[in-house]
């Protein structure tokens, strides 16, 4: 089974790709989240890490250098909007992981 096989490096081996959702409301989520996903890197050199944000959190994710896919309006809009996009997101991006 080929979980992981979306993707490979010039050494064919597998890579991971993983589709993190992070919080828009303010800043301090998305750079907490960065750290994390830097040390996901560093355990595992085989892994691919987007981002997925809205407002403020895609702002900083993006203005960081992160691939980073927009999920919504502002964040005052309504959370039904956002949910249909995070579906659109993983039916699009198809993450190994989220």
């Amino acid at each position: 089974m080929k979980v992981f096989a979306r993707l490979t490096n010039a050494f064919g081996l597998w890579r991971r790709f993983i589709l993190f959702f992070s919080k828009g409301q303010g800043t301090g989520h998305a750079c907490r989240d960065i750290v994390l996903a830097d040390c996901l890197s560093e355990l595992d050199s085989n892994v691919e890490i987007k981002f997925a944000s809205y407002a403020d959190g895609y702002k900083a994710l993006s203005a960081k250098g992160r691939t980073c896919v927009n999920i919504g309006p502002p964040a005052e809009s309504d959370e039904h909007d956002r949910i249909i996009k995070m579906g659109q997101a993983l039916r699009e991006e198809k993450p190994d992981l989220v």
